[in-house]
Protein backbone atom coordinates (compact mmCIF):
# COMPACT_ATOMS: atom_id res chain seq x y z
CA UNK A 1 0.00 0.00 0.00
CA UNK A 2 3.03 2.30 0.54
CA UNK A 3 5.18 1.19 -1.67
CA UNK A 4 4.40 0.58 -5.62
CA UNK A 5 5.09 -2.24 -7.11
CA UNK A 6 5.16 -1.32 -10.39
CA UNK A 7 6.48 -4.13 -12.43
CA UNK A 8 3.13 -5.85 -10.83
CA UNK A 9 1.16 -4.08 -14.04
CA UNK A 10 3.35 -5.98 -16.98
CA UNK A 11 2.77 -9.47 -15.58
CA UNK A 12 0.58 -11.69 -18.21
CA UNK A 13 0.56 -14.65 -15.62
CA UNK A 14 -0.02 -12.57 -12.55
CA UNK A 15 -3.24 -11.63 -13.85
CA UNK A 16 -4.40 -15.42 -14.63
CA UNK A 17 -3.19 -16.27 -11.20
CA UNK A 18 -5.42 -13.81 -9.49
CA UNK A 19 -8.44 -14.49 -11.42
CA UNK A 20 -7.91 -18.23 -10.91
CA UNK A 21 -7.69 -17.65 -7.87
CA UNK A 22 -11.07 -15.81 -7.06
CA UNK A 23 -12.15 -18.32 -9.32
CA UNK A 24 -13.84 -16.06 -11.90
CA UNK A 25 -16.68 -17.58 -14.05
CA UNK A 26 -18.77 -17.03 -16.98
CA UNK A 27 -21.36 -16.05 -14.14
CA UNK A 28 -18.89 -13.09 -13.24
CA UNK A 29 -18.64 -9.48 -14.82
CA UNK A 30 -14.98 -8.31 -15.12
CA UNK A 31 -13.67 -4.71 -15.42
CA UNK A 32 -10.06 -3.62 -16.16
CA UNK A 33 -8.93 -0.13 -16.17
CA UNK A 34 -6.37 0.94 -17.50
CA UNK A 35 -5.71 4.85 -18.72
CA UNK A 36 -3.44 3.52 -21.49
CA UNK A 37 -5.40 0.73 -22.50
CA UNK A 38 -2.20 -1.32 -23.50
CA UNK A 39 -1.01 -2.40 -20.05
CA UNK A 40 -0.25 -6.14 -20.08
CA UNK A 41 -1.38 -7.26 -16.79
CA UNK A 42 -4.96 -5.68 -17.53
CA UNK A 43 -5.28 -7.03 -21.22
CA UNK A 44 -4.32 -10.61 -20.02
CA UNK A 45 -7.05 -10.40 -17.70
CA UNK A 46 -10.07 -9.53 -19.73
CA UNK A 47 -8.47 -12.19 -22.23
CA UNK A 48 -9.09 -14.87 -19.72
CA UNK A 49 -12.64 -13.34 -18.61
CA UNK A 50 -13.21 -13.97 -22.68
CA UNK A 51 -12.16 -17.66 -22.85
CA UNK A 52 -14.74 -18.24 -20.09
CA UNK A 53 -17.32 -16.59 -21.07
CA UNK A 54 -17.62 -13.71 -18.20
CA UNK A 55 -18.95 -10.48 -19.10
CA UNK A 56 -15.28 -8.42 -20.19
CA UNK A 57 -15.74 -4.66 -19.67
CA UNK A 58 -12.92 -2.22 -20.33
CA UNK A 59 -12.19 0.87 -19.14
CA UNK A 60 -9.38 2.99 -21.20
CA UNK A 61 -8.70 6.85 -22.34
CA UNK A 62 -7.79 6.09 -25.36
CA UNK A 63 -9.51 5.80 -28.19
CA UNK A 64 -7.70 2.60 -29.92
CA UNK A 65 -6.34 1.16 -27.33
CA UNK A 66 -5.94 -2.95 -27.05
CA UNK A 67 -8.58 -3.19 -24.13
CA UNK A 68 -11.22 -1.63 -26.00
CA UNK A 69 -10.69 -4.34 -29.01
CA UNK A 70 -11.04 -7.13 -26.84
CA UNK A 71 -13.40 -6.08 -24.27
CA UNK A 72 -17.21 -6.82 -24.84
CA UNK A 73 -18.05 -3.68 -23.73
CA UNK A 74 -15.59 -1.13 -24.30
CA UNK A 75 -15.62 2.49 -22.70
CA UNK A 76 -13.35 4.95 -23.33
CA UNK A 77 -13.28 8.45 -21.43
CA UNK A 78 -11.36 11.02 -23.65
CA UNK A 79 -9.76 13.14 -21.63
CA UNK A 80 -6.27 14.66 -23.35
CA UNK A 81 -2.73 15.13 -22.52
CA UNK A 82 -2.90 15.29 -18.22
CA UNK A 83 -1.19 18.67 -16.65
CA UNK A 84 1.74 16.57 -15.78
CA UNK A 85 3.32 14.39 -18.60
CA UNK A 86 4.20 10.99 -17.24
CA UNK A 87 1.34 11.04 -14.44
CA UNK A 88 -2.37 9.73 -15.51
CA UNK A 89 -3.89 9.83 -12.01
CA UNK A 90 -5.09 13.29 -12.62
CA UNK A 91 -7.76 13.67 -15.45
CA UNK A 92 -7.50 9.86 -16.81
CA UNK A 93 -7.83 8.06 -13.19
CA UNK A 94 -10.86 10.86 -12.27
CA UNK A 95 -12.34 10.03 -15.41
CA UNK A 96 -12.09 6.65 -14.96
CA UNK A 97 -13.96 6.47 -11.23
CA UNK A 98 -16.26 8.25 -12.70
CA UNK A 99 -17.46 5.63 -15.19
CA UNK A 100 -17.10 3.25 -12.01
CA UNK A 101 -19.22 5.53 -10.09
CA UNK A 102 -21.87 5.04 -12.57
CA UNK A 103 -21.34 1.74 -13.41
CA UNK A 104 -21.69 1.26 -9.82
CA UNK A 105 -24.91 3.34 -9.55
CA UNK A 106 -26.63 1.67 -12.41
CA UNK A 107 -26.12 -1.92 -10.56
CA UNK A 108 -27.21 -1.11 -7.34
CA UNK A 109 -30.44 0.35 -9.14
CA UNK A 110 -30.81 -2.57 -11.78
CA UNK A 111 -30.37 -5.18 -8.34
CA UNK A 112 -33.22 -3.58 -6.27
CA UNK A 113 -30.95 -1.38 -3.90
CA UNK A 114 -32.32 1.59 -4.39
CA UNK A 115 -35.73 3.03 -4.11
CA UNK A 116 -36.96 5.91 -5.54
CA UNK A 117 -33.83 8.09 -4.80
CA UNK A 118 -32.81 6.37 -1.47
CA UNK A 119 -29.99 3.97 -1.03
CA UNK A 120 -32.12 1.08 0.60
CA UNK A 121 -29.22 -1.25 1.46
CA UNK A 122 -27.24 1.61 3.87
CA UNK A 123 -25.56 -0.84 6.74
CA UNK A 124 -26.16 1.33 9.92
CA UNK A 125 -22.57 0.72 10.85
CA UNK A 126 -22.07 3.28 13.01
CA UNK A 127 -24.11 6.84 14.38
CA UNK A 128 -24.17 8.35 11.25
CA UNK A 129 -25.54 6.04 8.87
CA UNK A 130 -27.73 4.77 11.75
CA UNK A 131 -29.05 8.18 11.50
CA UNK A 132 -29.07 7.84 7.44
CA UNK A 133 -31.18 4.57 7.78
CA UNK A 134 -33.88 5.91 10.09
CA UNK A 135 -34.31 9.11 7.68
CA UNK A 136 -34.65 6.88 5.02
CA UNK A 137 -37.32 4.51 6.20
CA UNK A 138 -39.05 8.16 7.76
CA UNK A 139 -39.57 9.55 4.61
CA UNK A 140 -40.33 6.40 2.14
CA UNK A 141 -42.66 5.64 5.09
CA UNK A 142 -43.97 8.65 6.40
CA UNK A 143 -43.31 7.26 10.27
CA UNK A 144 -42.12 9.29 13.10
CA UNK A 145 -38.42 8.88 13.71
CA UNK A 146 -38.78 6.82 17.20
CA UNK A 147 -41.38 3.99 14.94
CA UNK A 148 -38.63 3.47 12.03
CA UNK A 149 -35.95 3.33 14.58
CA UNK A 150 -37.87 0.45 16.73
CA UNK A 151 -38.56 -1.12 13.25
CA UNK A 152 -34.96 -0.85 11.92
CA UNK A 153 -33.93 -2.09 15.44
CA UNK A 154 -36.65 -5.50 15.22
CA UNK A 155 -35.02 -5.65 11.43
CA UNK A 156 -31.42 -6.28 12.89
CA UNK A 157 -30.75 -3.46 10.87
CA UNK A 158 -32.12 -4.02 7.86
CA UNK A 159 -33.80 -0.70 5.60
CA UNK A 160 -35.58 -3.10 3.15
CA UNK A 161 -36.87 -5.39 6.13
CA UNK A 162 -37.94 -2.18 8.00
CA UNK A 163 -39.54 -0.21 5.59
CA UNK A 164 -42.24 -3.99 4.11
CA UNK A 165 -42.64 -3.82 8.06
CA UNK A 166 -44.17 -0.79 8.13
CA UNK A 167 -45.86 -0.32 4.75
CA UNK A 168 -47.51 -3.72 4.99
CA UNK A 169 -47.79 -4.13 8.70
CA UNK A 170 -45.67 -7.44 8.82
CA UNK A 171 -43.56 -9.40 10.97
CA UNK A 172 -39.50 -9.38 10.92
CA UNK A 173 -39.75 -12.85 9.86
CA UNK A 174 -42.58 -12.11 7.44
CA UNK A 175 -40.88 -9.14 5.76
CA UNK A 176 -37.53 -11.62 5.45
CA UNK A 177 -39.61 -14.00 3.52
CA UNK A 178 -41.18 -11.34 1.33
CA UNK A 179 -37.68 -10.38 0.88
CA UNK A 180 -36.32 -14.06 0.51
CA UNK A 181 -38.96 -14.85 -1.72
CA UNK A 182 -37.42 -12.30 -4.40
CA UNK A 183 -33.89 -13.20 -3.50
CA UNK A 184 -33.46 -9.96 -1.66
CA UNK A 185 -35.10 -7.58 -4.51
CA UNK A 186 -36.84 -5.27 -2.64
CA UNK A 187 -38.75 -3.24 -5.27
CA UNK A 188 -40.00 -7.16 -6.07
CA UNK A 189 -40.93 -7.60 -2.33
CA UNK A 190 -42.59 -4.46 -2.24
CA UNK A 191 -44.51 -4.26 -5.77
CA UNK A 192 -45.42 -8.39 -5.02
Amino acid sequence: MFEAIEGAEDSIDAAIRDLKDIRLSKNDILIGITASGNTPYTVSALKYGNKLDALTIGISCHQNSKLKSIAQIGINPIVGNEVIDGSTRMKAGTAQKMVLNALSTGIMIRVGYVYDHYMIMVQPTNNKLNKRAIKIIQNIVGVTSENASNTLIAANGNIAQSILMLKFGLSAEQALQKLAATSGDFISALNN
